[in-house]
């Protein structure tokens, strides 16, 4: 598109321009700054701190984007530039996203929230199409995924708009419906704008992200605009049978919902211990029930076919011991897990290893220590990603938690708290390893480091072994 082009569509959004040459051609719109060339125009959001103009003016010295769109002047700098006021920001980005990445007619979006499940939950609705024989692909935590792969990396749960327009530009290309997973702060932060969902679901709610919404409160209506505010009209939302308490709100609410059937109303009567997991089980009903809603026809399917997500309830197997590393990270989600396993492996000595992200909400911290204390014969308290806060710091606000402290283990180093926690597991044991599931790297002091769970335990077996 060229500048007289580009110009037009959005003239009445533009309040100031400098530096913009006699004509320039763009080819790509983005939010990544980082990743821009000279042919992409970046929408820039800057805040209203010095920090966040340093950081600005640091990424732009490595960079030559073709034109950039800021909501707020930017100093000293020679790059070709317009101002657009903060709340034009999305209108503007539509008008153009709409010459850019046009919404494919024929693709159907799936949308998922809730505290926890949402990765399963799309993952395995994803497989569920395919195996109907509509080609899928799922967006969320892990990436952009298809049958077990991980495509293309994402960097976090749910992308701005404008990598979401494009992503479903491209994909739509060759997909019939797209599953992704919808964060609260995508949510409240209009990522999804103008995009209708064909159906909806929410896998569960629990404490989480107060540091960024404040309250409970706040954070639930937060959710609710998975279903108010981008559901197509007459769009079916599902909610887990067993998620009492929140179908208790929705009718208070008068929220039009469906409970998901259970895995016997599909047909399903022997599954792998996976989906024998109350909370996976609840992810894969949901699964099912988003597939028949949108095809208008019960899936038949071969669950022997389906591969789980990475860090989601993965087990590694060292002689009769059991490792399972999961992403559980909030207080929800670790007791789920401690339950589960406690039920499906009654007599055996449960060992638990988890952490708290830093700069994080900090409440769930005790909580989630008092959890770990509840169901852990043993319990190593350590590191997961500590980001700008002092590790030792984190340590202590979960085992301030504890009634009993001297009975557990705690060290910063995560991979030497793993270890141990083998070691000292009984010869039949059952270790889980919390919090960061799938994740390659651990963020200290501001840079991640590599680091995986996997690798950790699969050099400690490797090790055993020779």
């Amino acid at each position: 598109m060229n500048k007289t082009k580009l110009l037009s569509l959005i003239q009445h959004f533009i309040e100031e321009q400098n530096h913009l040459a006699s004509d320039f051609e763009i080819l790509e719109l983005t939010s990544n700054l980082q990743k821009a060339t000279a042919n992409s125009l970046v929408f820039y959001k800057l805040h209203a701190d010095q920090k966040s103009l340093e950081n600005f003016h640091k990424r732009l010295e490595s960079v030559t984007p073709g034109l950039l769109i800021l909501n707020r002047h930017p100093g000293k700098i020679t790059k070709p530039y317009l101002i657009i006021d903060e709340c034009c920001f999305l209108k503007a980005q539509k008008i153009l996203l709409d010459e850019f990445y046009p919404l494919p007619p024929h693709l159907k979006l799936v949308g998922i929230t809730g505290t926890n499940g949402k990765t399963t939950t799309v993952n395995l609705a994803q497989q569920i199409s395919e195996q109907m024989g509509h080609p899928a692909i799922s967006f969320g935590t892990l990436g952009i995924c298809k049958n077990g792969s991980i495509v293309e990396d994402l960097g976090g749960t749910t992308p701005s708009y404008i990598e979401l327009r494009r992503l479903i530009h491209q994909y739509g290309k060759t997909e019939e419906v797209v599953y992704f997973e919808v964060s609260s702060h995508a949510l409240i932060q209009d990522r999804l704008h103008d995009l209708k969902l064909d159906a909806t679901a929410w896998t569960s709610f629990s404490q989480d992200h107060l540091d960024y919404h404040k309250t409970m409160d706040e954070y639930f209506e937060a959710k609710t605009l998975i279903s108010s505010k981008y559901s197509k009209p007459q769009a079916p939302f599902f909610v887990p049978r067993e998620e009492k308490e929140l179908i208790q709100k929705f009718e208070q609410l008068k929220f039009l919902f469906k409970r998901t059937r259970s895995l016997k109303d599909f047909g399903f009567h022997n599954v792998p211990p996976f989906f024998k997991a109350d909370f996976n089980r609840n992810n894969f009903e949901l699964a099912l029930e988003l597939n028949e809603a949108i095809w208008k026809t019960t899936p038949k399917i071969d669950l022997n076919k389906l591969i789980l997500p990475q860090g989601r309830f993965a087990t590694l197997e060292l002689g009769e011991k059991l490792v399972i590393i999961d992403y559980a990270h909030t207080p929800d989600a670790l007791e789920n897990i401690c339950k589960a396993v406690k039920r499906s492996f009654p007599a055996c000595e449960l060992s638990l290893v988890f952490g708290c992200g830093g700069n994080r909400d900090k409440t769930k911290r005790p909580i989630m220590g008092a959890i770990g204390e509840r169901y852990a014969d043993k319990l190593y308290i350590t590191s997961d990603n500590p980001r700008d806060e002092i590790p030792s710091d984190i340590i202590d606000d979960i085992i301030s938690g504890l009634k009993s402290p001297s009975n557990s283990f705690h060290h910063e180093d995560r991979a030497l708290t793993i270890e141990k926690a083998i070691s000292e597991s009984s010869a039949t044991g059952i270790i889980i390893i919390a919090g960061k599931g799938h994740e390659d790297y651990q963020e200290i002091a501001g840079i991640k480091h590599p680091y995986s769970d996997f690798s950790v335990v699969e050099n400690f077996i490797k090790n055993r072994k020779s």
